[in-house]
This record gives structure tokens, C-alpha cells and sequence, in this order.
């Protein structure tokens, strides 16, 4: 048995449902430092879809001023595929939700 997810687009379910779907701006997704909470979307097939949180462990930018990120999942996933703390590649239009603290708030 082949054990994968793939990652939904953020950006592709905003587009499909612009009246219930919100996500971060482009220009926020594209700069989440290394140790951000963002929330993705796994689709484990027939297993099903679980909204999980990545912490972001490195930022590797690519000629066109937006790159990949990888992270290490910080949920405890319900699906066997994935463990917590596992590593995940991602990019800005997988990020459904930023993490940001009450802390974080306050400062601006």
C-alpha cells in the first residue's frame, strides 16, 4: 500500500468559495519566519482531510521572490500517515490560517 497525502491549495478553495473560504494575503503567507504556526490542509485520499498546524523550520526562496517552505507538523494527526513532528514541504498557497500570538497582537 502507497502511503501519501497531498497538500489542498488555499489559494485554489479561496477562488472556489470567495463568500466562506478566507486565507491570509499573499504577502503574509510568503513571509512566515522560521518558527510561524501555519494551518495546511492534508488530503489523505480515502482516509479524509485533516486541517493540521506546521511550524516552519526553513525558508528557501526561489528566483521569483516566493519559494518553499519546510516545517515539522505540530498536530497530533488522526490519519497513520503523518506523526507529529514529521517534516512537511510546503509553499505560500498551501497556508489556510497564521498562528499569531496574543503577544504578537499586542505589539503592533
Amino acid at each position: 500500500m502507497l502511503l501519501y497525502y497531498r497538500l489542498e491549495s488555499g489559494e485554489a478553495l479561496q477562488a472556489a468559495h470567495p463568500e466562506s473560504f478566507e486565507i491570509p494575503e499573499r504577502q503574509a503567507r510568503e513571509a512566515v519566519p522560521v518558527g510561524g504556526l501555519v494551518k495546511l490542509i492534508f488530503n489523505f485520499d480515502q482516509d479524509g482531510v485533516e486541517r493540521m498546524w506546521v511550524r516552519v523550520a526553513h525558508r528557501q526562496a526561489n528566483g521569483y521572490g516566493h519559494g518553499a517552505y519546510l516545517g515539522t507538523l505540530d498536530s497530533e494527526p488522526l490519519c497513520g500517515l503523518l506523526q507529529l513532528g514529521g517534516a512537511v514541504s510546503f509553499r505560500p498557497e498551501h497556508i489556510t490560517e497564521i498562528y499569531v500570538s496574543l503577544t504578537e497582537i499586542g505589539a503592533k
